[in-house]
């Protein structure tokens, strides 16, 4: 028997890790297709782009977070062939018995006219959802020296929707700390009308950015980048200048014969299994899920396969273990506090409280416990 996951990230990571812990290798070939050679902690690129992370210490190779047991295809899966059971790569192609697509989300530059060409010919226009735009936003903002910076989302959905938050917060105390922030101005533009979509959170995040300053400007769907003018343009023509622009980018998943048009794949938002494949299953970013894509969505989710393949592959029936949709959304609030927003498919988990421990938690220990033991399946 035959499991392929598409991908080496957080969740490839986790399942091939469990499985190779609990199959005869005689029995069952485990292989990993990642075309990266480095496995980046994303949620350090915000603190990379605020000088609260050094950059060489966010990423270890793949090769090092997986069990020897599994075959790692340093290759680019390009198709799934789901009536045939086989994957297409650059390189080839290989079959399988179960796949799990777990190849994340990418970024679309070319989702806004304008967008692509601005990233990569201005330094006012900047991105801290890669990594070397963590690097490029950090440098740019030690040399800022005051003026407007605008923050925005451009569409739905997008990993970690507290990302950009706790970026705008964290930018209002580091601009106070060098003595800018009376001389900058920051806005917040949301695509929606909601800064965060849940309570108690959405209101305590309101409370917080009108207690900072920070504008919010609601349902502006951006149609355009003018970067040679510093602005940018909604659908419907309104416009917004900058002189610091911090976009997050569009995200698509891997567009195949089994994904939506966006890429994302429709799954049982409980069993993550292929709505209509049923020796298919996503997990993480990739999967069309009801909840936000998050890290700790996406642990919680492999876990639950991992286990339930496990039981398939046993041949068990039934019994399977259900995905109620958590996610938990770190959101820096200000230096030294943070609040830890708990939700799952019907409800919230949390309150709103802004914790010292929750700073620490998320500064400074998060990635240490992810790279020891979250990877490598043993915290699920």
């Amino acid at each position: 028997m035959r499991v392929v996951v598409i991908g080496g990230g957080l969740c490839g990571s986790i399942i091939s890790n469990i499985l190779a812990r609990n199959v005869k290798r005689e029995d069952v070939e485990i292989y990993v297709v990642e075309k990266n050679e480095l496995h980046y902690y994303q949620p350090s690129f915000t603190l990379i782009s605020l000088g609260l992370e050094e950059p060489d210490k966010v990423y270890k190779k793949v090769k090092d977070l997986i069990d020897k047991r599994v075959n790692i295809i340093k290759d680019r899966a390009l198709s799934i062939d789901a009536k045939n059971n086989k994957v297409i790569l650059e390189n080839g192609e290989l079959k399988y018995d179960y796949l799990v697509i777990a190849s994340g989300a990418d970024y679309d530059f070319d989702y806004v006219e304008g967008l692509k060409e601005a990233y990569e010919k201005s330094q006012d226009v900047n991105t801290f959802y890669t990594y070397d735009g963590a690097i490029k936003l950090r440098d740019n903002l030690r040399k800022f020296q005051g003026g407007r910076v605008v923050i925005s989302t451009i569409d739905t959905p997008y990993k970690c929707p507290g990302a950009p938050i706790k970026f705008a917060n964290i930018l209002h105390d580091y601009l106070e700390r060098k003595g800018l922030r009376g001389s900058s101005e920051i806005i917040y533009v949301s695509h929606t009308e909601h800064v965060f979509a849940r309570e108690p959170f959405a209101s305590k995040i309101e409370e917080i950015f009108k207690e900072k300053g920070i504008k919010v400007v609601r349902n502006f769907i951006i149609d355009r980048v003018d970067y040679e003018n510093r602005k940018i343009v909604s659908i419907d023509g309104q416009e917004i200048e900058y002189d610091l622009y911090v976009f997050v980018p569009p995200h698509k998943g891997f567009v195949s014969e089994v994904s939506d048009p966006a890429g994302f794949i429709p799954v049982d938002k409980y069993v993550l299994r292929h709505v209509s494949y049923k020796n298919i299953y996503a997990c993480g970013d990739v999967a069309a899920l009801p909840t936000s894509k998050s890290g700790s969505a996406a642990k919680r989710q492999a876990g639950i396969l991992a286990r339930n393949l496990l039981k398939v592959i046993e041949g068990s029936v039934g019994n399977e273990e259900k995905y109620d949709g958590y996610a938990l959304c770190p959101i820096l609030t200000r230096y030294g506090r943070a609040i830890f927003a708990e939700f799952n498919y019907e409800k919230s988990l949390s309150s709103a409280s802004e914790s010292w421990i929750n700073w620490i938690i998320k500064v400074y220990l998060l990635k240490h416990i992810y790279f020891n033991f979250i990877v490598k399946g043993y915290l699920t």
